[in-house]
């Protein structure tokens, strides 16, 4: 799973720490349980990065809710207070944390417990980390993400055991689709929202056809909008620069488009608009 470290997994070391203590305590070595329960009360204690993590992490993995917009809205408080941990600080606090287990507990296979619901726990933690840190993954990755939390949050999560590619469900796409529209809020047209759209089917349900239409359509309409620009008097500085201009255009590609992309051609439509709005007047 992308984005993810399974030693740095906040709730995945607190479920692993609460088993081996409680697999000590069997054992009657109530030495190493109190050991690992030091542990977890130097590390995980109020006023700390860790403890903040925590406590967010346990919000996104335990609580339940009947609605999807609820958990949505929950998902955005979650988000916004992810925002606000000092990743520096949780980051030192999570390397001491780990070498302390690593010299303390003496239990070389201690990360690799197993543990019934690591891929919900892994989800979590990849989830936390993306909104902290967004390079190196794309738009649709993320929808995901949040849609398998979302799915957590109201009990709709896949049967554990089965293994396929992640469906791409209605929800995905409204979390993708109003994540880009956030985004890209300012004062957005009904074209530019259509073609968020389709780049949001495109890109979780691999449908390209349409999108590849629109941007030939969007680069077609974008060059002969510079041309009308071109040829009027006022507009010297665009007739000097439109060759280059033309040429950037029709290199934007038109299947496969990355987000950047579509940042452009959003662009590309403000323009159309702007010269055809201007033709009317």
């Amino acid at each position: 799973m992308s984005n993810h470290n399974k030693k740095r997994n906040v709730g995945l070391i607190y479920e692993q720490l609460i088993r081996y203590t409680s697999k000590c305590i069997l054992e009657g070595k109530n030495d190493k349980a109190e050991i690992a329960m030091s542990i977890m009360n130097d590390h995980f204690k109020p006023g700390t990065e860790l403890y903040k993590e925590f406590r967010l992490f346990n919000a996104l993995a335990q609580t339940y809710v009947d609605s999807e917009n609820l958990a949505i809205r929950i998902l955005d408080e979650a988000k916004s207070s992810a925002l606000g941990h000092n990743s520096r600080q949780l980051d030192n606090e999570k390397s001491m944390l780990i070498r302390n287990i690593n010299k303390k507990l003496d239990f070389p296979g201690f990360f690799d417990m197993r543990i019934p619901n690591y891929r919900k726990l892994a989800t979590v933690q990849t989830l936390l980390n993306t909104w902290r840190n967004t390079s190196g993954i794309t738009t649709p990755e993320l929808a995901i993400h949040e849609s398998r939390v979302v799915g957590y949050l109201t009990h709709k999560e896949q049967k554990v055991g089965v293994v396929k590619k992640p469906e791409v469900t209605s929800l995905s796409l409204k979390l993708m689709q109003e994540k880009l529209e956030r985004k890209y809020s300012d004062s957005l047209s009904n074209e530019q929202i259509a073609l968020i759209n389709t780049y949001v089917k495109s890109s979780t349900r691999g449908d390209s056809k349409s999108l590849m239409e629109s941007c030939k359509s969007i680069k077609t309409r974008a060059i002969n909008a510079l041309k009308k620009l071109s040829t009027e008097k006022n507009e010297k500085i665009i007739t000097e620069k439109f060759d280059p201009v033309k040429k950037e255009i029709s290199s934007l590609p038109e299947e496969k488009i990355q987000e950047a992309d579509l940042s452009r051609y959003l662009t590309l439509i403000k323009l159309i608009s702007e010269v055809e709005n201007k033709d009317a007047k």
